[in-house]
């Protein structure tokens, strides 16, 4: 049953280094939950994270500074 969620939106907002720190959870995410799509909100100053890995199904980019 706990693996029948469709999507997981993860929330991590800072540089690209703080995404890259973030992959080990989202691995577990997948690992966990593995038909699920996972969307990261980020900023889009880190949307560069998704060429790292396919564990990113989508990207959801919001401008935090305004």
């Amino acid at each position: 049953m706990k693996n029948d969620f469709k999507n997981i939106l993860a929330i991590n907002f800072g540089g690209i280094g703080d995404e890259i720190f973030f992959l080990p959870t989202l691995i577990s995410l997948k690992k966990e939950f593995p038909n699920s799509k996972i969307t990261l909100a980020l900023e889009p100053r880190s949307k560069s994270v998704k060429d790292l890995t396919d564990i990113i199904d989508d990207l959801f980019l919001i401008d935090i500074k305004g």
